[in-house]
């Protein structure tokens, strides 16, 4: 997680993107992993934000709960910068 949070600040960065894709979200066994990519001004494609949140809950409690799945996502992508709602997801 250390590592994933490192990267995030190195590209928050003032790039500007055209357009963002979706917010990719990962429910793996101990985190919630998110990430979003983004094609530059330049027509790069480019990391535009990414996170791991670590559960507070088991995950079949946190999964059985939209209310406090919702309120996490939520915080997520306000705190690491994702924009957008638009959610795709897998479980692993």
């Amino acid at each position: 997680m250390i590592a994933l949070n490192s990267i995030t600040r190195r590209t928050q960065t003032a790039v500007p993107f055209a357009e963002v894709g979706r917010i990719g979200v990962d429910f793996s066994i101990e985190n919630i992993n998110l990430v979003q990519l983004g094609r530059t001004v330049n027509g790069k494609i480019a990391l535009k934000s990414c996170c791991s949140v670590g559960y507070k809950k088991t995950r079949e409690e946190l999964l059985s709960s939209p209310k406090i799945l919702r309120k996490i996502l939520s915080q997520a992508i306000k705190e690491y910068c994702f924009k957008g709602k638009n959610i795709f997801y897998s479980m692993t």
